[in-house]
């Protein structure tokens, strides 16, 4: 029952009647990686507990629904001023959406409900182009890790840093990376939508990592940990890695896997099959709209006419 506390609510005080819908819920977070079932559940929780309780999926309406989605409010942050009225984006409730279809749908093909997020459309989002860390400020941060006294922290950030910026890695990968999984100059991940891959590394990579290993002085357990405070020894978080990036680098991972994606797609010659691969997009469409179309607005402009 492990992942079902991951839900945070109290909602889940079953009857007998409630038994089939908590056994669903149960098998329905357990097939998603963990870090999936802590967004799943947290999405999950909440609506179960706004609504009633488990007993109330059973009546929930598409109407019911879209006014869920319609109320909710940014969960972080909310005591900085003006987040009263302030509304999530067409992109995260579209997330929040998805959720809900995918846990109606699994409770529909056992019978115990209908789905009632099934025809319920998204919303328009705007899709934003992720501007990658410039080149020069990329070379300051891997110096200035390079300047960290302790040796053991100095190896970790690196090994995460060229991960970031050799591999394209999301940061909830390399979190989520074990030591089993590094062998022979590759390591395997479990990618975005739980969907596992495989990672080859290049010379850099794969001496930062062996260092890191070295150092690490462990054969099983997380690849990467915490050094401080309760969390040490534990997986070092998602959180902790942008921590990290914004201290060396003054941004957010993303960029750092920008650039990397950037990279790869000039010295490529501007092959977007690489590119995608690299991203491990599903599309190659995903990786020229978010990453590569904003650089080409760019090269574009150097070639614009000049009337004066």
């Amino acid at each position: 029952m492990a992942a079902l506390a991951i839900l945070q609510t109290d909602s889940l005080a079953t009857t007998e009647a409630d038994k089939p819908v908590t056994r669903t819920l149960l098998a329905w977070l357990e097939s998603h990686s963990p870090l999936t079932q802590r967004s799943y559940g947290k999405t999950a929780g909440r609506f179960i507990q706004d609504i009633g309780g488990l007993a109330s999926l059973k009546s929930v309406t598409p109407s019911a629904i879209t006014a869920w989605l319609a109320k909710l409010k940014p969960t972080r942050g909310s005591s900085g001023q003006g987040r009263a009225t302030e509304k999530i984006s067409a992109s995260t409730t579209n997330q929040r959406l998805a959720i809900l279809k995918s846990l109606f749908r699994a409770l529909a093909t056992e019978g115990i409900t209908g789905n009632p997020a099934a025809f319920i459309k998204s919303k328009q989002a705007t899709h934003k182009h992720h501007t990658a860390l410039s080149v020069h400020r990329t070379l300051e941060g891997l110096a200035a890790i390079e300047k960290v006294n302790d040796p053991v922290l100095r190896a970790r950030n690196k090994a995460i840093a060229l991960l970031l910026l050799n591999n394209a890695l999301r940061r909830s990968e390399i979190s989520a990376i074990q030591i089993k999984g590094v062998k022979d100059g590759e390591i395997e991940i479990v990618g975005k939508g739980g969907k596992p891959a495989r990672i080859i590394l290049n010379k850099p990579t794969k001496a930062a990592l062996e260092e890191w290993l070295r150092l690490r002085s462990s054969t099983s357990g997380a690849l990467f940990v915490n050094f401080w405070h309760k969390r040490q020894g534990d997986a070092v978080t998602p959180v902790s890695i942008r921590k990290m990036t914004q201290k060396y680098f003054g941004c957010n991972p993303h960029q750092l896997r920008a650039r990397s994606i950037t990279d790869l797609w000039e010295r490529s010659g501007h092959n977007i099959g690489h590119a995608q691969a690299h991203a491990r997009h599903s599309s190659p469409a995903i990786t020229e709209r978010i990453y590569v179309q904003g650089r080409k607005v760019e090269e574009a402009a150097r070639y614009q006419p000049d009337y004066s």
